[in-house]
């Protein structure tokens, strides 16, 4: 029979006709009746030190740890993907989103800040009739924003790459947001950029784990046309609920396509103005210079490159399945965000004890039909002996940018 008309066929009968990859294995049939899940495997860091601080400082459950601008809590991005499902295609960019329960925190309310008080927002610089503008006339005017991933850019293997998360969000754009007849503020004088604070005052900065300290001052300098470019908007809702204290409530800044610590939270203070040539970075974007690939620590602006996600992906869930012959078999899923391609060549390896198992497999995945967030992958591994694996992705035939991933930043490990 001719592959075409056996694939033809194959699909016809209702079964999941899987290709893994252009290794020797050969195209199997699968149907859901005939394998058995048995239960999900731990994913872990891929090294001693890493595994080593998880297990010591990182609490198993959703608790926050940490205190102020160190507060942490990690998400599970195994949750994501519905226990056993078979039918991974039937997952889709909008429906792998999180609970504000399981969204990770970078940074939880200041403890000197009274929400109460945090009615408006000073708009400053650039414009008319400087003044402050009340928060709740962008909260009647929000309209759903879909759905976005954010990461944090000290997303890393201490954290077990779960600094990060998707959810469903409502709020203003700032295109819409600088449609001056919109909310009510004066016209602005044709500025170039805007400086975005939030409230940062905190008693309880305190250290992490490694003695680093978060520095005070939360504020971004943007391109205006950068932000509209980003479809950048001012957050009022997540998943259809006010947004909690520790999510920036009431008014946040959420930047698609970068890195969260340009998303500023608990918003009070625009100012608009026009950069110059010795115009300066902010102490946020100072501190994050080498979490978002700046070369040293830019004192300028006309220094600093924007924070942008590049392609990525990382594994984030194992399960273990039985065919009907008794042979084990392993179904790695994963998650791909960042960057602009909607049909990545991705590609898996695995290595054990430095020795390549897998090498640039094709993984399965959808087209992903929202590049503001992720979209998820899979693959079936035959793992033919014991021990703790490595498994990292690579891009393949693409000119896109994908420099963390290049270096195996996001490389997990797996015991068999």
């Amino acid at each position: 029979m001719k592959r075409r008309k056996f694939i033809k066929i194959t699909l016809a009968s209702g079964s999941t006709f899987l290709i893994p990859s252009c290794s020797n294995f050969a195209q199997r049939m699968i149907s859901s009746n005939n394998w058995t899940y048995l239960s999900d495997v731990s994913l872990s860091p891929r090294d001693f030190g890493a595994r080593l601080v998880e297990n010591l400082f990182i609490p198993k459950s959703k608790k926050k740890y940490g205190k102020g601008r160190n507060a942490r809590k990690y998400s599970n991005l195994a949750e994501i993907f519905p226990k056993g499902m078979y039918d991974l295609s039937e997952l889709n960019a909008n429906s792998l989103i999180m609970t504000d329960e399981n969204y990770y925190t970078r940074t939880e309310k200041p403890n000197l800040l009274n929400l109460d008080n945090l009615t408006h927002i000073k708009i400053s610089g650039l414009i008319d009739n400087p003044g402050k503008m009340p928060i709740k006339s962008i909260v009647s005017a929000s309209t759903s924003q879909g759905v976005t991933m954010m990461e944090c850019a000290g997303n890393d293997k201490f954290a077990g790459f779960r600094l990060m998360s998707a959810a469903n969000w409502d709020g203003v754009s700032i295109e819409e947001f600088l449609q001056t007849n919109l909310l009510g503020f004066t016209n602005l004088k044709s500025p170039t950029h805007v400086l975005i604070s939030g409230f940062d005052k905190s008693s309880e900065s305190g250290y992490n784990f490694l003695g680093v300290q978060s520095t005070a001052g939360a504020s971004w300098i943007f391109d205006i046309k950068d932000l509209i470019k980003q479809n950048a908007f001012l957050a009022t809702k997540m998943n259809g609920k006010p947004l909690s204290p520790d999510r920036g409530f009431p008014c946040r800044l959420v930047v698609p396509g970068w890195y969260g610590c340009a998303s500023i939270k608990w918003v009070n203070e625009m100012h608009f103005f026009n950069a110059h040539e010795l115009t300066k970075t902010t102490a946020q974007m100072k501190e994050f210079s080498d979490r978002t690939h700046q070369t040293g620590v830019p004192e300028l602006l006309t220094d600093y490159k924007n924070p942008v996600i590049d392609f990525a992906a990382t594994p984030a869930k194992i399960e273990k399945w039985q065919k009907p012959n008794g042979t084990i078999i392993y179904r790695i899923m994963g998650l791909m965000w960042g960057g602009d391609i909607k049909n990545p060549d991705l590609r898996i390896n695995i290595s054990k004890e430095n020795e390549s198992i897998v090498s640039s497999d094709i993984v399965q995945s959808k087209t992903r039909s929202n590049i503001l967030s992720w979209q998820h992958w899979w693959y079936w591994w035959e793992p033919k002996d014991n021990g703790r694996f490595q498994i990292s992705l690579n891009l393949e035939n693409s000119k896109e940018l994908s420099r963390r991933i290049d270096r195996n930043y996001y490389q997990v490990s797996v015991k068999i």
